[in-house]
């Protein structure tokens, strides 16, 4: 199957061209609807204009029953530009005056009109007189417009004709003669000083040809040394058993990090257990003691928890603790820290926060743990102490406060809230 041979600037030229034509015919039509309508409403007010000059004159001859007078004013209404038809009708119905322009009943009666009608005020009330009707035609609107339409045509035509000469001008010298002298390069390489094969044309400027051009002769510096990146083998190879150790390398990191997550991890409520709790109350402590960032604990303990095992059983007594290990995680804002201190006693660590901000919170994972419903046993409630860390303080110092204040909360009758208070 045999191909035309089109060069590429007759192809660019072509679809450029082919997208002009269209966008100028589209916008031409636009702008003949918009005149043409403009013209219309135009036309249908002059009628309008012209129905309320001689609507009193009407008006009057009618009254009088001078049937010479309204043929007299509707002859000069005839008369008149752009009204091409008359047509009066009195309130019998009957035809007082008619006529249309010989050849435009259908275009006018169709088309362009206006109709009003005589009244005569008699005693407070108004008597029907005749309606009249002026018609114009279609025939107007085009005698007005068809100077600029072929201007507007003409214009277009003048464009287009322009465009096509300055790009099939632009195209052969910017386009089709510079890739006419790359291809000849190409054909009849020569090599170098270095005995690598190049293609050198002078471009007068720096553009898509010149790109071309030097990845051109990219491509052969790869060519001609392609011999020296097959005894470099060895070596990628040993790249890439490098990465692929480094990757194994990092999936144990990641392996390690998860044993890691595990061993900080309680079993049973899937919170930080004690030994993760400690290392972060560590971290808060140090980051107080660098940027003075405050925080605070709360300590948990589960109102008559050993009643729940012995009434209920150690499973059921479990499935507590993960329901209210869960309560609280879904209450502490995501830069806190909780976890299972020891047996039904729970800990959080709030960062940023003052003792009012901390009991303000505690108290409401106490109102969300007593308004909650368990499966199998009916009400749960828990008691609460909160404790803020002090400057060049200790752990055990904030946490054994946390454990006062947990501790008062329990001799005032469990479900509260208490704030630890120097004495």
């Amino acid at each position: 199957m045999s191909l035309k041979s089109i060069s590429l600037s007759q192809q660019l030229l072509t679809s450029i061209l082919g997208i002009y034509v269209i966008i100028t015919l589209v916008v031409t039509l636009v702008h003949v609807v918009i005149e043409y309508n403009y013209t219309k409403s135009n036309i249908q007010s002059e009628l309008n204009r012209i129905a309320h000059i001689f609507e009193p004159a009407l008006q009057t001859a009618m009254w009088n029953l001078s049937q010479d007078q309204v043929e007299s004013i509707a002859k000069g209404m005839r008369e008149m530009p752009l009204v091409y038809g008359v047509n009066i009708v009195d309130a019998n119905n009957n035809t007082l005056f008619h006529s249309v322009q010989e050849g435009m009943d259908q275009d006018t009666q169709s088309t362009l009109m206006y109709s009003f009608s005589l009244f005569q005020t008699m005693d407070s009330s108004k008597i029907y007189l005749a309606k009249v009707t002026l018609y114009s035609s279609e025939r107007a609107i085009f005698e007005r417009l068809k100077v600029g339409f072929a201007m507007l045509f003409l214009n277009a035509m003048i464009k287009s004709v322009a465009l096509i000469l300055l790009f099939y001008i632009a195209f052969r010298k910017h386009l089709e003669r510079p890739l006419y002298e790359l291809m000849q390069q190409i054909s009849n390489l020569k090599e170098n000083q270095n005995g690598i094969q190049t293609i050198d044309v002078d471009f007068q400027k720096v553009n898509e040809f010149t790109m071309l051009q030097s990845k051109f002769n990219e491509l052969l510096h790869y060519i001609h040394f392609q011999e020296d990146l097959r005894s470099k083998t060895a070596e990628e190879q040993n790249r890439k058993l490098e990465h692929l150790v480094k990757e194994r390398t990092n999936e144990l990191e990641i392996a390690n990090q998860k044993l890691q997550r595990l061993a900080s991890t309680d079993a049973l409520t899937q919170i930080a257990n004690r030994s993760k709790i400690d290392e972060e109350l560590t971290q808060a402590m140090h980051q107080n003691k660098r940027y003075n960032r405050n925080f605070s604990v709360v300590m948990i303990d589960i109102d008559h928890f050993k009643n729940v095992n012995d009434t209920y059983g150690h499973q059921v007594g479990d499935s507590v603790l993960k329901t209210i290990a869960s309560l609280i995680k879904k209450r502490v804002r995501a830069v806190d820290v909780v976890g299972r201190w020891g047996g039904e006693e729970f800990m959080i660590l709030y960062h940023e926060a003052d003792l009012q901000t901390a009991a303000e919170l505690a108290e409401n994972i106490r109102k969300t743990v007593d308004l909650h419903h368990f499966e199998t046993i009916n009400h749960i409630t828990i008691s609460l102490g909160v404790a803020q860390y002090k400057p060049n303080s200790s752990i055990e110092d904030v946490v054994q406060e946390a454990d006062t204040a947990l501790y008062r909360s329990k001799e005032e009758g469990r479900n509260r809230v208490s704030v630890f208070e120097e004495s």
